[in-house]
């Protein structure tokens, strides 16, 4: 259990739900993730009943009541593939559950990729590639049926394009660029430091906003040659619908990240912790 949820408000939260002491609802949080280690380790606990989840939980009031309650004070979500799945399962599962989908190229639950830090370079190299072609099969794959529904529905009226906004797939690849960088280097000039005070935190902030600004991102990135003759990977690389690279530094750009982005191919810049702006 993470250091901190014992106490956490939401714990409390739910004691208060389900009347009973707090040390309870810890132990009731504990086994569900004790649980869920040995049954399901994507975090895809819905694709059992409400009862065989308060039985796994050794819940002895109403699995409904119960289920209720853990989705009302956020400890699990309902999810449109697998009905349930564990609130932020990858931040509380072990290592070993992020090693094992790793190595069987599985997902977790709610999409994001496994941690492959405790993987030896060699291997993670391998893995990494594995799962960057599924993501992007994956995108051509949408791509490719949504296509066809349009072809075989020729009926449909075809509605003109809205001039984009927000999001940036549908831009020349240069403009792209540009927009992506100004914006990205002005959200974490922006960024509190509580939410960048470790490279993990600044690292996780800067992924959720590329995703939300509509594009594909791929977590350290495999080069087989970073330009010195040794193996590396980029931090962040946009796969769709550009390809460009960005490097994540603390006080100033490293001379191995610029030689990296240049061994990508790709244009890209570095993204500096605890300066105010990214080095083009």
């Amino acid at each position: 259990m993470k250091r901190g949820t014992a106490d956490h408000p939401k714990m409390h939260e739910l004691a208060e739900e389900l009347q009973i002491p707090l040390y309870s609802a810890v132990g009731i949080l504990g086994r569900l993730w004790d649980w869920a280690d040995k049954y399901s380790r994507r975090g895809d606990i819905g694709k059992f009943t409400n009862h065989a989840i308060a039985r796994g939980i050794t819940w002895e009031g109403d699995p409904d009541e119960l289920i209720r309650a853990l989705i009302e004070h956020r400890w699990i979500d309902k999810n449109e593939n697998c009905r349930l799945i564990i609130h932020d399962w990858p931040e509380h599962c072990e290592y070993f559950i992020h090693n094992h989908l790793a190595r069987l190229g599985e997902f977790f639950a709610d999409g994001s990729i496994p941690n492959m830090s405790r993987i030896n370079q060699k291997e993670r190299d391998v893995l990494m590639a594995k799962y960057y072609t599924k993501t992007v099969s994956a995108h051509r794959a949408l791509k490719k049926r949504a296509d066809l529904a349009l072809k075989t529905l020729p009926y449909i009226k075809k509605v003109p394009k809205k001039k984009e906004t927000h999001s940036l797939a549908m831009r020349g690849r240069g403009r792209n660029w540009e927009e992506v960088k100004r914006k990205v280097c002005l959200f974490a000039e922006r960024l509190p430091w509580d939410r960048k005070k470790t490279a993990k935190m600044f690292h996780d902030e800067i992924e959720e906003y590329l995703v939300s600004l509509g594009l594909s991102v791929a977590r350290e990135y495999p080069l087989a040659d970073c330009g010195d003759g040794r193996k590396g990977s980029i931090d962040l690389m946009i796969t769709a619908p550009f390809q460009a690279a960005i490097e994540l530094d603390r006080l100033s750009p490293r001379r191995r990240s610029l030689a990296k982005i240049k061994a990508s191919g790709f244009p890209g810049f570095v993204l500096c912790r605890e300066a105010k702006r990214g080095t083009p």
